[in-house]
């Protein structure tokens, strides 16, 4: 029998990105350019293009499109868990193609003082400013789109006022079916039209997606802004001490903990959201444990693939395997550690440490010895 390739986040969920003026219909989907002659006459067309509908109506016919090619269904093809697979959604609740997305994430820019390991130039301004300088690290390199990124002022690129204005135009007509927007970036808190928006928008939950590497001043801000708002914080983390300094390059433990101190201190709700890849395990179990009484997302990193899980060694995997942690939150890290890796993706990664060593004041001695042996074999 044929398996099914029903996903309902194709129906549920929809992502802008202000600055390419794009939309992805789900988080892995391939992004289409957004028309807005188009959408200023027929606003809806943000939230649910004509492209969203085509693909629903091969989705419902059990067909494969273009869009997700490149996302769930490849890393199922490799035997990994795809973000279709790992929220188990195949299950067909909806038949209308022209359904409005319950969640709308709006990236407003890629501003961002992170770099962490697994991002891309084309989400953190940090990471561009250092693959300009000093080339391609890992997968990631200065493209013709990170120049034009960067050609353009922050404020250009961060309000980008026709497309906002016609997003936020789709949102009011549409706010019946909306349940929650989402604000991320790069970073959102270093935006400068983030609560603009959030005063125009009524009656709908707000989620800010951070790192949390940003000043106590420009959280401060937004604690001031958001107060008796319906917002929730999703903080991204997924290591502790050195590790969490290695991966969140930018930022410092002690300050993280302090902001989610004050965060809690305000009242405002917080999710922490796990980003699970091969140089996070060493320490992500002591991050749950540490955060264990808010709720938590755990997200597998599979792109770059030699930063996935399966890219260790069999002692690590073992380790990570015999500790003591609620493992329902590991599950699906733990799937994909078991599909075997390639020499390759070995490699990529050898060279990928040795690049961060030489471009960063970073030290591998804060990775097992065993680890290390493994990846310089």
């Amino acid at each position: 029998m044929q398996k099914s390739l029903y996903c309902s986040e194709k129906f549920n969920s929809v992502e802008l990105k202000v600055e390419s003026r794009s939309l992805f219909n789900c988080c892995w989907a391939h992004p289409e350019r957004i028309d807005l002659e188009k959408c200023d006459k027929d606003p809806t067309l943000m939230l649910c293009s004509d492209q969203m509908v085509k693909d629903r109506t091969l989705m419902l016919q059990n067909k494969k499109f273009h869009s997700c090619d490149h996302g769930c269904f490849k890393y199922e093809e490799l035997g990994k868990i795809s973000e279709r697979l790992k929220y188990n959604n195949q299950t067909v609740t909806s038949t209308n193609v022209h359904k409005i997305p319950s969640t709308v994430t709006i990236s407003l820019s890629s501003d961002c003082n992170l770099s962490c390991v697994y991002c891309v130039p084309d989400l953190s301004s940090s990471w561009r400013r250092q693959v300009k300088e000093h080339g391609q690290m890992g997968d990631n390199n200065y493209t013709p789109f990170n120049k034009l990124q960067d050609a353009l002022k922050q404020k250009q690129r961060s309000s980008q006022t026709k497309f906002l204005d016609i997003l936020m135009r789709a949102i009011e007509i549409n706010k019946k079916h909306i349940k929650r927007i989402k604000f991320t970036g790069g970073e959102p808190l270093l935006n400068s039209t983030l609560y603009d928006l959030i005063e125009k928008i009524n009656n709908v939950k707000i989620v800010i997606i951070s790192g949390l590497g940003v000043s106590d001043t420009q959280l401060d801000k937004c604690l001031k802004n958001i107060k008796g708002k319906n917002v929730e914080f999703q903080i991204s983390g997924e290591a502790t001490g050195k590790h969490f300094e290695f991966i969140r390059y930018g930022n410092n433990w002690e300050n993280f903990n302090n902001k989610i101190k004050k965060i809690q201190s305000a009242g405002v709700p917080i999710t922490c959201i796990m980003s699970i890849s091969n140089l996070s395990i060493f320490s992500c179990n002591e991050y749950y444990e540490h955060f264990k009484n808010f709720p938590i997302i755990v997200d597998p990193v599979n792109n770059p693939s030699f930063m996935s899980m399966n890219v260790l060694d069999e002692q690590s995997k073992q380790k990570f395997l015999n500790k003591d942690t609620n493992h329902l939150y590991f599950e699906n890290t733990i799937q994909d550690m078991s599909v075997p890796y390639t020499e390759n993706d070995r490699l990529k990664l050898q060279n990928y440490l040795k690049q961060l060593v030489a471009v960063r004041n970073v030290d591998l001695q804060i990775f097992p010895q065993h680890f290390l042996d493994w990846v310089n074999n």
